[in-house]
């Protein structure tokens, strides 16, 4: 895999597909001659195209300058990863202390910046972190979370009673 197309399957896109590829090939080269600049950015294509799972990706990052614009495109991979992971850890768990740590892991991860960018991540991140806040009583990380699904889920009949049960949630925590 050298490309994905990103947008609508016009030419347009296949244009950008092939001209992202061509600039991969050539980062390879230049990668494979010593270039530390292009050994990064190979490194980066290759975590966007999915090469790494999480674990190989921390390894190979052990050592490596990246740019800011690089770290830029790396970090919420490496959030989507992770949060992917705690949420894999506790999907068919009613086990209240296991939740509370996944939570308190999710709202470690928000205080430190390192927050997920994908939808199928974004919801469960703040979820666990609503109930984090509920289990400790912090009325206004629950309120700041519920406020981040909210925004993320839209405004349709199903969401506002979600909302409304929420609601409920945060005044019990009041």
């Amino acid at each position: 895999l050298l490309a994905q197309l990103r947008g609508e399957r016009v030419i347009a896109g296949f244009d950008s597909m092939l001209t992202a590829a061509q600039a991969f090939v050539e980062q390879r080269t230049k990668a494979a001659s010593g270039d530390k600049a292009a050994v990064a950015e190979v490194f980066v294509c290759e975590l966007e195209l999915g090469y790494y799972t999480l674990k190989q990706a921390r390894e190979k990052l052990a050592g490596m300058e990246l740019s800011t614009p690089q770290k830029a495109r790396v970090d919420p991979i490496l959030a989507n990863g992770e949060v992917l992971l705690i949420l894999r850890s506790v999907m068919d768990t009613q086990d209240k202390a296991k939740l509370a740590e996944a939570g308190k892991k999710c709202a470690e991860m928000k205080k430190e910046g390192r927050l997920p960018t994908e939808e199928r991540t974004v919801v469960g991140f703040y979820s666990m972190i609503m109930d984090y806040a509920e289990s400790t009583g912090d009325a206004a990380l629950f309120e700041e979370a519920r406020n981040a699904v909210k925004g993320k889920l839209g405004d349709g009949p199903e969401v506002q009673t979600w909302a409304a049960k929420q609601e409920e949630r945060l005044k019990a925590i009041q």
